[in-house]
């Protein structure tokens, strides 16, 4: 369970940047932690319709702030949801920012590893919190005066459906596209994830309004391209850092790569405003991660134990708190064996004395009654000669 979350006061008004006039974007090292937050732009549409909106502080947990998502008329199906942090405590690849309805639940939507981040990073969140990066997710931080997201019209959201499935046929996850690019060095290297410094001057905006704006303003994309190779040197630095990260989780997780757990995800429900039904896919796949965790965990112990016993000197390995009371079981079964075998061998050992004694005694007893038989031969052999006769003496009258 997590710690508890404390109240905070009312956050104070957000300043401006005296450059641009747009607040230092999530996870940036000068982010403001009482400026609303903005989420958007995410690819799954069931959990699209569930985590987009407007966020304000919400507390703290594990040092870090807490921000909440602002009710917008129950469409979230009466679930609360949150942006919180939890450390490492759990092992580090729990470690990171989360996306849930309560702090430290096993109910989670969305996850990033970052450990350094003061605020919710801007963008490169697996979603779901066990799939691929969503290259569209993005936190960026709100305007003054900026309140609920704008609520899409009908033919609005026709085109962004259409806009989000011409994505899916189109462009890869985040990361299968930078490894595909580092495989094939011959190929053109994808576009890098916007850095937090180069979302920091964006006005924030809505999934909605960039399809818009990509189809209305030409030569937008090649614009952004030339901004790209502007920032790349940087990016490139950051881009490393956070890959180093990946796979550092990667070789802890002991089910294996990103990538590979995402493929075992099953498809998610596509079912409108089904709120339950989210919540029980969510629930069954952590459940279904830490039950594959357990397992490796257990090959590990059982491994370690073979390679115990077939060393003399190897040390013992303490058993974790969980199996403790087992542990402590089948060690004083093991020493009623060891005593029980002990036991075994002396009643063999007494029992085996024993007759060498008693063989000793016949041995002994034979050797005492041929020497007397000799020596009662030999007498008979002196007193009486072979062929004397002896004198019969008369029978009495």
């Amino acid at each position: 369970s997590g710690d508890p979350v404390h109240a905070l006061p009312p956050p104070p008004p957000a300043t401006s940047d005296a450059a641009g006039g747009a607040p230092a974007a999530p996870g940036s090292r000068g982010a403001r932690q009482d400026v609303p937050l903005l989420v958007s732009g995410c690819a799954n549409r069931t959990i699209s319709e569930i985590i987009q909106g407007t966020y304000y502080p919400h507390g703290t947990n594990h040092g870090k702030v807490v921000y909440k998502k602002e009710e917008e008329d129950d469409e979230s199906g009466g679930l609360d949801v949150l942006i919180y942090y939890w450390d490492d405590r759990d092992g580090p690849e729990l470690c990171g920012w989360w996306f849930g309805p309560n702090t430290g639940g096993e109910m989670v939507w969305a996850y990033h590893p970052s450990r350094k981040a003061t605020t919710p990073p801007a963008a490169e969140w697996n979603v779901p919190h066990d799939g691929p990066i969503d290259p569209q997710f993005s936190v960026t931080a709100a305007r003054p005066g900026e309140g609920k997201r704008p609520r899409p019209n009908a033919a609005t959201a026709v085109a962004q459906k259409r806009q989000d499935d011409k994505r899916e046929d189109s462009q890869p996850p985040h990361k299968q596209a930078r490894a595909d690019s580092s495989a094939t060095p011959g190929s053109a290297a994808e576009p890098a994830a916007p850095s937090i410094d180069s979302i920091a001057g964006q006005p924030p905006s809505t999934a909605d309004d960039r399809a818009l704006e990509d189809e209305a303003e030409p030569g937008g994309e090649e614009r952004s391209t030339r901004e790209e190779e502007r920032r790349r040197p940087e990016e490139q630095e950051e881009e490393e850092g956070e890959r180093r990260k990946r796979d550092d989780l990667s070789s802890a997780d002991p089910s294996g790569c990103v990538e590979c757990a995402a493929e075992t995800v099953p498809d998610l429900p596509h079912a409108e405003g089904s709120a339950l039904g989210t919540q029980a896919y969510f629930v069954h796949a952590y459940k279904r991660r830490r039950e594959e965790r357990a397992r490796a965990e257990e090959e590990r112990r059982r491994e370690g134990k073979d390679e115990r016993a077939t060393g003399e000197t190897a040390p013992a390995e303490e058993a974790p708190p969980r199996d403790r009371e087992a542990e402590r079981r089948r060690r004083e079964a093991e020493r009623r064996q060891r005593d029980e075998e002990r036991r075994c061998r002396e009643e063999r050992q007494k029992h085996e004395e024993q007759r060498r004694q008693r063989e000793e005694q016949q041995r002994r007893y034979d050797e005492e009654q041929r020497r007397k038989e000799e020596e009662r031969r030999r007498r008979e052999g002196g007193e009486a000669p072979t062929g004397a006769v002896h004198p019969v003496a008369p029978a009495p009258s």
